[in-house]
């Protein structure tokens, strides 16, 4: 079975020309936030790489996409599970609009 997950980012003020632009700004944010992010930048598990990115540059919304198999996206939110919040936190403080992730179970 396999997971398709799915996460937006804005960022107030922003004005990214592409969706490579906005993964570098909130690649970066996540970085510079107090939080030790390594797990949660690093954890991309070998076969599971952004599988699509997209930037609506009318709305400026970035909206990265990962398919799963179970147990690795179960790995992934295990490992990030003491950060996720925090960082949310963190990243809507300083500007970012982050919306929850949606998970859909693909049969």
């Amino acid at each position: 079975m396999a997971k398709t997950q799915t996460i937006t980012f804005k960022k107030a003020g922003s004005s990214w020309a592409t969706w490579e632009d906005a993964r570098i700004d909130m690649l970066a944010a996540i970085n510079a936030t107090s939080i030790d992010t390594d797990d949660y930048l690093n954890n991309h598990l070998p076969n599971t790489p952004c599988d699509s990115a997209s930037l609506d540059n009318e709305t400026q919304l970035y909206t990265e996409v990962r398919i799963w198999n179970d147990d690795e996206y179960t790995t992934y939110k295990n490992n990030i599970s003491s950060i996720d919040s925090p960082l949310q936190n963190e990243l809507i403080a300083d500007g970012w609009e982050i919306t929850n992730e949606t998970v859909h179970q693909e049969d």
